[in-house]
């Protein structure tokens, strides 16, 4: 089966038969997230959870360093007490949440909000 993919700004996604994969896609940054990076995999977790197709999730970094390095303070310029945490835990729930498995393949370094977002996934794969 081709693969079918979706376009966002730091995250890959990519469809193989029935495994949907989410790449962290900032190697240059340690796969860091930003707000948009939680806001990104949310909205394509929750497009995964309404349809048939995808019945597997793999989320990984590219590169072969980082698996993720945590959060990034860019984008989160807001000085209310909360700002840039709300897309983060969205993030975490979604996947949390998902009535489908979420396999954490981690190639490198999680650390931080990258060690917590392969915590909420279903199953860890580390080299």
């Amino acid at each position: 089966m081709a693969a079918t993919t979706a376009t966002f700004e730091t995250i890959l996604y990519e469809e193989d038969g029935p495994i949907g994969w989410i790449t962290l896609n900032r190697p240059e940054d340690g796969n860091m997230f930003t707000p948009v990076t939680c806001v990104e995999i949310r909205d394509c977790i929750e497009a995964i959870r309404r349809e048939t197709r995808t019945r597997v999730i793999v989320l990984t970094g590219a590169g072969d360093k980082f698996f993720c390095i945590g959060g990034r303070k860019d984008g989160m310029e807001d000085t209310t007490l909360y700002a840039g945490v709300l897309p983060t835990l969205e993030m975490y729930d979604a996947i949390d949440k998902l009535q489908k498995p979420v396999i954490a393949m981690v190639n490198g370094f999680a650390v931080g909000g990258g060690h917590v977002l392969q915590v909420v996934c279903d199953l860890t794969i580390a080299n």
